[in-house]
Order: structure tokens, then sequence, then C-alpha cells
């Protein structure tokens, strides 16, 4: 009775309506559009009415214990805007594609992460439960990022608040052909491009120490970026 579901379908063609009625648990369903996933997940923040939000994508599962896991992790560290687990992949038919969970031992860790993660980008998106006061804090997901919008609000979320690892594998993300960041790939190099502008500017204004961090976020970006169009013939904008 204390969960609050809402799914936010953007555009879909598929039976998604029609499925969800068949549920007997009490779902808040939510058509509009196709805006996008970060304004999908925008819409999600301002209808969920609960202490702490959590996002789950379409192609993933969470362990049935997951949600009790991070919320129990959150609880234990007042001080933490937000716990974060490990996670595994797997192929669409639930096949592992790695052996072991995807974290990295350095990365399994609690307290300020905004410097790893201007490093690279090892939170998962269902791999999170946040504080709703910690949401309101960051403000919404950048609309102009269309596929890596995830690592940006991860970085301003850890900009400011500390969180909680819970070291245990509670998400499996499934990889398909039709994963979006393997179907854009130019966006994903345009995206990472505006996330280093924007780290960088952050961090000049209110965490200088970090600045070289994020500046050689931006250039490997910068580098990745015009390496990817010189490849595909797009000469002027590499």
């Amino acid at each position: 009775p204390s969960l609050e579901i809402i799914v936010v379908d953007d555009g879909s063609t598929d039976e998604t309506s029609s499925v969800l009625a068949s549920y007997q648990a009490s779902i808040y369903y939510i058509y509009q559009e196709r805006r996008g996933r970060s304004e999908a997940r925008n819409t999600g923040i301002h209808a969920a009415t609960g202490e702490y939000i959590a996002f789950l994508d379409s192609d993933d599962l969470w362990q049935p214990t997951a949600l009790a896991e991070l919320r129990a992790a959150l609880e234990a560290a007042p001080e933490a805007g937000f716990a974060f687990c490990d996670y595994t992949y797997h192929t669409a038919a639930e096949q592992p594609t790695f052996p072991g969970t995807s974290l990295a031992p350095h990365h399994k860790r609690s307290g300020d992460l905004f410097p790893a993660l201007l490093e690279t980008d090892f939170l998962v998106t269902g791999g999170v439960l946040l504080r709703r006061a910690a949401a309101e804090a960051v403000g919404p997901y950048d609309s102009a990022i269309r596929v890596a919008h995830d690592w940006d609000y991860w970085l301003r979320l850890t900009a400011r608040f500390p969180g909680v690892c819970v070291d245990a594998p509670l998400v499996r993300c499934r990889l398909h052909a039709d994963n979006i960041t393997r179907t854009t790939s130019e966006a994903v190099f345009a995206d990472n491009v505006r996330i280093g502008w924007k780290a960088l500017a952050y961090c000049l204004a209110h965490r200088p120490q970090a600045a070289p961090l994020a500046g050689r976020l931006l250039l490997r970006s910068l580098w990745r970026a015009a390496r990817h169009r010189m490849k595909f013939g797009v000469r002027p904008l590499a």
C-alpha cells in the first residue's frame, strides 16, 4: 500500500495501456505524445507524491527486494540524498552477457561520488533511489540531452548530495539491438560534449578543485565526437 506505481507512456504504439489494465494493482498511467526519455522522467517526477523516487526503464528488471534494500540503506544514512546498487547485464532472453556484476570495486563506496562520475558514468537508472528533497534540489532532467541525460542528472545530483552504496546486484539490465544508446550514436557524442561543458562550468563556479577532472571529461568527449564524425564523413562538424 505504500508503493506508488506510475507508468509514463511516451507515445508508444504497442498495447501498454491494455496490458496495464489487466493488473489488480493500482497504477497511475500517463500517456504523452513522444517527447523523449528525459521529459518522460520529468512527467513521472511531477506526478509522484512519495517520499522516495525511483526509475525503471521498460527493458530492465528490479529484483524483488530492490526497493526495500535501497530504502533501508537510505533510511540508515540520513545525510545521503540517494542510494545506489550494483547491477548485471542480460540478453532479452535473460541470459547473462558478462560474468559477475558491473560496478567496479572502487565505485562501491558511499559518500562524495562526484569526482568518480566525472571519470565515467557507472550508475544505472534502475539502481538509484532518490529522496524527494534531493530530486527537487537537482531540478528536472535536461530535455536538450536526448540520450545521456541520466549521466547529466547523476552529476548534478552527486555535486549536491552524498550517496550510500548497496553492494548487491538488484537490477537486471537487458541488452538488445534496440537499446537507445546503441541506435543513436551521434546523439550520444553530442550529449557527452554538452555534459562536459556543463560540468566544467559548474566546477569552475562551485568546485574548482574538480575543474581539472571536468576539463579532461570535456576534452575526451570532444575528441571522441570529432573522431566519430570524421569516420562518418561529417568533416566540418568534426
